[in-house]
């Protein structure tokens, strides 16, 4: 992790905007959701659920960055575990770096109800009950209101961390 006083000096929070590829990814989500086929139904709610990771890591990130700014000159050590881990540690995680921010208060319930939808159709699309599994409509309208809600909190984040510059501005 970059220093904090590198970090606010460079301002690297406005580069970390949603990235082309990302964009790219969201757009396939968007047009498979619309099909109405089931293995386009599943790899755009598998192609949202990574792109939901992707953004809750970055929003970690910017939180780790703001908790520091915020204690500065007070060093601190925080280090998230959200590398190679699980999606229910990353909610884990998620969870735990946003307690004090004023977020959309069923986010995290979204959140892990979709996860839940993930798992019964990674392992469980071949069973009996795979026709109610397989419901996903309504499970695609969360994915992309999860995806607005995340980049609102990344934005409001971000917005954050530009008030707590100007302390950094004479170092």
């Amino acid at each position: 992790m970059v220093t904090i006083i590198d970090y606010m000096k460079n301002k690297i929070w406005q580069k970390d905007k949603f990235e082309l590829k990302e964009i790219h990814y969201l757009n396939i989500a968007r047009r498979d959701r619309m099909n109405n086929n089931i293995p386009s139904m599943i790899g755009s709610l598998l192609i949202y659920n990574q792109l939901i990771e992707c953004e809750m890591k970055k929003i970690i990130e910017l939180c780790v960055y703001l908790i520091k700014a915020k204690l500065y000159p007070t060093i601190i050590l925080i280090r998230p575990e959200i590398e190679d881990e699980t999606f229910g540690k990353i909610i884990a995680e998620f969870e735990k770096y946003l307690i004090d921010y004023d977020i959309e208060e069923n986010l995290i319930k979204k959140i892990k109800s979709l996860n839940e939808k993930r798992i019964k159709i990674v392992h469980k699309i071949f069973s009996n009950k795979s026709s109610k599994i397989l419901n996903l409509e309504n499970d695609l309208v969360k994915a992309e209101e999860i995806i607005k809600l995340l980049l609102a909190l990344h934005n409001k984040i971000c917005n954050m961390l530009d008030t707590e510059v100007k302390k950094f501005e004479s170092l």
